[in-house]
C-alpha cells in the first residue's frame, strides 16, 4: 500500500472492504497503520469507511425510492470522479445498476430486504440426496444433514457426519474396487479419502476413487468442480484425471473445474506445485500457487495465468465471487447451486455482465429479484423453471 492513497484505490481494494465488513485483529493492523501515518489518510480511509458502510443503513423503502438510490450513486461517481488511479483492481463502477445491492464487488455492504409481495415466483427446489456407490454395486444414499455409518457386505465402510464423509479403510492394494459419490445439483460435501487427502465437491459432481488406493499412485476421477487437500506422500503421488487432462501431485491444496459442457478445464493452485498433462499430447505446465491453467476439454490447448484464488475456491464456504461474467454463465452456476433450471428468452440477456458476490444462504428469490431490479432485464417463471427475458 503507498503512503499516499487516494478514495478510489481503497474502494476497489478487497482487503479494505473485507475489513470494513469484517474487522478483526489479523486484518486491522495494515489499515490502521495506514490511518495513523498522516491525517489525509485518515480522512480519506474514513471517508471510504463512511461511504461503504452507508449501503448497511439503506432501507427497503430507500431502495424502491429512485431518488434515495440516484443520490447514492452520485455520491460514489463524484468520489471516483475526483481520483483517477492509473490501475483499478476491480471495474465494478462500469456497472452502475450493481452500485447498491449486494451484488456489488463490495459483498455484502448492502443488505437490503424486499416486501414478499414483489417476489418473483420461483419453482419449488427439489434437493436430492447425495449417494455413493460401492464396487459390489451396492448404492447408498446420503443426507449431509445426518449422520450414517455404513459397512457393506464386502466390508467397505463410510461413515458421514457434519457435511463430511469418510472412507474408513487405509491399506494399499494391487488391485482397485472403483466406488463413486455423486453430489447432485444443490448440495455439497466433503470426504476424506483412505489416505487422509479431503476432498470437497461442489453440487453437480461425481468423484470415482477406489476403497483402497494402489500400492505405486493415489489416483481419482472428477467430473464436476473440486477442492483437494492432498496429503503428503512422496513416495505415491496423487494423480486426478479429468475430461483430458491428468494432474500429478504430491501434497497440495488446488481447485478443479470440470463440468460437462464447458469449454475449458480450469485448475487453481493454492499452495504446493501441480504438474498439467494434456492426455492428446505431450504437453505440460508446472502451477505455482496463484497462478491457473486452463485446458481445452478436447485437450488441444494448455496455457496458464495468475488469478485471484478466491474467485474459484470460495464455493467451499458457501460464496460465488464473479467478476464480468456473462449472466449465461452465472445462470449455470445458479443453477447448480440452487437445484433449479433457468431459461433464456432473450440471447441479449446472455450477454449482460455482473460483478460480485452471491451467498449461498440468501435464497434463488433474492438473487433473482436483485438481477430484475438491477437490470432491465424481466424474470418469471412456471412450474418447473425460471424464465429470463
Amino acid at each position: 500500500m503507498q503512503n499516499k492513497i487516494n478514495i478510489n484505490e481503497l474502494l476497489t481494494n478487497d482487503d479494505f472492504v473485507d475489513w470494513v465488513n469484517n474487522p478483526n485483529i489479523n486484518n486491522s493492523r495494515k489499515w490502521l497503520e495506514l490511518m495513523n501515518s498522516s491525517a489525509e489518510n485518515k480522512s480519506k480511509v474514513e471517508e471510504a469507511k463512511r461511504l461503504i458502510t452507508s449501503f448497511n443503513t439503506i432501507s427497503s423503502n430507500e431502495f424502491d425510492n429512485e431518488s434515495s438510490v440516484n443520490e447514492i450513486s452520485n455520491q460514489w461517481k463524484s468520489i471516483l470522479k475526483q481520483s483517477k488511479p492509473k490501475k483499478r483492481s476491480f471495474a465494478w463502477f462500469k456497472y452502475a445498476a450493481l452500485l447498491v445491492v449486494s451484488l456489488s464487488v463490495v459483498g455484502t455492504i448492502y443488505k437490503t430486504k424486499f416486501n414478499e409481495s414483489t417476489t418473483p415466483r420461483i419453482p419449488a427446489q427439489n434437493y436430492d440426496n447425495i449417494t455413493v456407490t460401492f464396487s459390489d454395486g451396492e448404492v447408498v444414499e446420503i443426507d449431509d444433514k445426518q449422520e450414517v455409518a455404513v459397512t457393506t457386505s464386502k466390508g467397505n465402510m463410510i461413515e458421514a457426519k457434519d457435511g463430511e464423509l469418510h472412507v474408513i479403510n487405509k491399506q494399499y492394494a494391487n488391485n482397485l474396487n472403483w466406488q463413486a459419490i455423486k453430489v447432485p445439483r444443490g448440495r455439497k460435501i466433503a470426504i476424506f479419502l483412505p489416505d487422509g487427502t479431503k476432498v470437497h465437491l461442489n453440487s453437480d459432481t461425481e468423484l470415482v476413487y477406489p476403497d483402497k488406493f494402489g500400492n505405486n499412485e493415489r489416483l481419482v476421477k472428477l467430473k464436476g468442480e473440486a477442492f483437494f487437500e492432498v496429503t503428503h506422500n512422496k513416495e505415491k503421488p496423487f494423480i486426478v484425471e479429468s475430461n483430458n487432462q491428468k494432474i500429478t501431485v504430491l501434497g497440495t491444496k488446488f481447485n478443479l473445474s470440470c463440468y460437462d459442457g464447458e469449454k475449458t478445464v480450469k485448475t487453481t493452485l493454492v499452495e504446493g506445485s501441480v504438474k498439467i498433462n494434456s492426455k492428446i499430447n505431450p504437453e505440460s505446465i508446472i502451477l505455482v500457487p496463484g497462478e491457473q491453467s486452463s485446458l481445452a476439454v478436447d485437450g488441444s490447448i494448455l496455457s496458464k495465468t495468475n488469478v485471484n484464488t478466491k474467485f474459484y475456491t470460495s464455493w467451499i464456504n458457501e460464496v460465488m465471487y464473479f467478476k464480468s461474467e456473462e449472466l449465461e454463465t452465472l445462470a449455470k452456476k445458479l443453477e447448480r447451486w440452487y437445484a433449479v433450471d433457468i431459461e433464456f428468452k432473450s440471447e441479449a440477456s446472455k450477454k449482460i455482465k455482473f460483478t460480485g458476490i452471491v451467498r449461498k444462504e440468501k435464497s434463488i428469490d433474492h438473487i433473482m429479484r436483485l438481477i430484475e431490479k438491477t437490470s432491465e432485464i424481466k424474470i418469471s417463471s412456471d412450474k418447473s423453471k425460471i424464465i429470463i427475458n
